[in-house]
């Protein structure tokens, strides 16, 4: 994941820069941030994009909070390579944003499976996974309160078709540019258009968690072409 964003930032001309120094006018006003979340380093995967990353903290539980659930019932189905993948993910978006307990547990998790573990072993690795998710979730919820404000709620009017295709079709592009603001034009995308596109959004919801901006990009598509019929 860190890989992904660090080639993101690259194509779009914004190559990572160093943080700011301490005392400086950008973080002067910051508050401190959540013990136990390693925020600078991860604002600084993100080029010191606040928002952006307060938009993908603010997802993380919904994105990832049931993949303990997924993980121990793909074991009970000996499907280990399901749970490997869901552990992988996890390791993946946990360490890009700063959770480093929740990234570390899901590593030793994964390489554990790798092996032969016994049902108790397996347990207990779980058990431990998620008590540090449910600990990054209360930090990154946290961070996000700090760092941006959750976005005010909307009067309960249908969205102008209009409008919704220009979003749709701005998010078209930028997932075409696998550009990380796709993820925060997505959450305006439900924030704004979600009641009138309903069912509809959750494909595209599920590709947006796993930052699969092909099948996104196509899924938005499919949503312009609905939307015109």
């Amino acid at each position: 994941i860190e890989q992904l964003v660090a080639a993101v930032l690259r194509q779009s001309g914004r190559a990572p820069v160093a943080p700011p120094l301490a005392g400086s006018a950008e973080d002067a006003d910051t508050q401190e941030p959540p013990t136990g979340l390693a925020l600078v380093q991860a604002l600084a995967r993100l080029d010191h994009d606040r928002a952006l990353f307060a938009g993908l903290a603010r997802r993380f539980a919904d994105d990832q909070g049931e993949v303990v659930r997924l993980v121990r019932q793909s074991l009970q189905a000996n499907d280990r390579e399901t749970a490997i993948r869901a552990l992988h993910t996890l390791k993946g978006v946990a360490g890009t944003l700063g959770a480093t307990a929740l990234a570390q547990a899901a590593a030793r998790l994964e390489i554990r499976l790798y092996a032969d573990t016994t049902s108790a072993e397996e347990e207990a690795l779980l058990a431990n996974l998620q008590e540090r998710l449910n600990d990054a979730i209360d930090l990154l919820q946290e961070a996000a309160a700090t760092l941006t404000p959750p976005p005010a709620s909307r009067p309960d009017i249908p969205p102008d078709p209009a409008h919704l295709v220009t979003l749709l079709t701005e998010l078209e592009i930028l997932l075409g540019e696998h550009n990380m603001r796709a993820i925060a034009l997505h959450d305006t995308l439900k924030h704004e258009c979600g009641a009138a596109l309903g069912e509809h959004l959750a494909p595209l919801d599920e590709a947006m968690g796993r930052l699969d901006f092909p099948r996104a990009r196509q899924i938005a598509i499919n949503l312009k072409d609905l939307l015109a019929a």
